[in-house]
């Protein structure tokens, strides 16, 4: 059973496929293999956790929850289950709910933090961070997100996932990394 959209204060997940365009042009039959199989890890983490999948951008999907907790648990587990370098972006706030979709700056914010991680990473705005507890962040210092006028301050936490697509990292834990961009008047 689909849960129901939430609506007031949301969180919302979007999550995006690094180097989809290379891989398609690299191996158009492959690619089309694994993003079937990303879709459904997507959707069953999401719909696990409570999440409304409203949007699907191609080689990523736009979900809404009305747990800050249980968007990042569902980008947890679908970060290790995903075999393909999935970056995510989480925030929360007021959205309005209007003709099957959402409108709000919150979108434009979490859609901005995604745009900012890689590969394997999920990035959590402050308005998300702020709500959660049990999640152990490192502060990266201050970023500049896409089209943004003011500098938002980055923190990571300290667990991590990498799988045999990255060969720069190896570790075991399994455990995706999540980093948390704070923004700073």
């Amino acid at each position: 059973m689909t849960p129901a959209a939430p609506s007031g204060v949301v969180t919302f997940l979007f999550t995006d496929v690094e180097g989809s365009t290379r891989r398609w042009e690299a191996d158009a039959d492959g690619m089309r293999a694994a993003l079937a199989a990303h879709d459904t890890v997507l959707r069953t983490a999401i719909e696990t956790h409570g999440g409304f999948m409203f949007s699907h951008t191609g080689d990523g999907v736009v979900a809404a929850f009305a747990s800050p907790r249980s968007a990042v648990n569902a980008a947890i587990a679908a970060q290790r289950a995903l075999e393909l370098p999935v970056r995510m972006g989480i925030a929360t706030g007021e959205a309005e709910r209007r003709d099957g979709d959402y409108f709000g700056t919150v979108l434009n914010r979490a859609a901005r933090v995604m745009a900012a991680g890689h590969g394997g990473q999920i990035l959590v705005a402050d308005s998300t961070a702020v709500l959660l507890s049990g999640v152990d962040l490192l502060d990266l210092g201050l970023r500049r997100l896409r089209d943004g006028r003011r500098r938002s301050g980055c923190s990571k936490c300290v667990r991590r996932v990498w799988r045999r697509t990255f060969r720069h990292c190896v570790e075991s834990t399994r455990t995706p990394e999540i980093c948390v961009r704070r923004s700073r008047a």
